[in-house]
């Protein structure tokens, strides 16, 4: 194993999620006290990070959805992992690679990134 792999397998284990998401839910929940309807999205690493970050804060009760194109190697997608949320009714959305796709909320107020940032060429 590589030393880039082995650190990113690191940083996307369910307990370094777990202590990120409860940073991140203490700064929404921040924001939503001076704006109630205020939405956050956080931006992962990989589609697994995705489902682990939506768990992540599932637990901390936020409604939260995971958003990814595709499945996972044990066969969990976008409708697995969101079987009672529709997107328009989350507090935070969990993407991978999507700022692309131009989710348009008048409502985001919150951006937390949990990857690795480049200048576009």
């Amino acid at each position: 194993v590589d030393d880039a792999r082995l650190r990113r397998l690191a940083l996307e284990t369910a307990q370094v999620v777990q202590a990120k998401a409860s940073h991140a839910a203490l700064e929404i929940r921040a924001v939503q006290r001076t704006w109630p309807r205020a939405r956050a999205m956080v931006i992962c690493r990989s589609r697994r990070a995705v489902a682990t970050w939506t768990r992540s804060l599932r637990r901390l009760e936020l409604r939260t959805y995971g958003a990814f194109s595709g499945a996972l190697s044990d066969g969990l997608d976008e409708s697995k992992l969101n079987p009672l949320l529709a997107l328009n009714e989350a507090e935070v959305v969990v993407v991978c690679g999507k700022l692309e796709a131009g989710y348009d909320d008048p409502l985001l107020a919150c951006l937390i990134v949990d990857r690795h940032v480049s200048a576009p060429a």
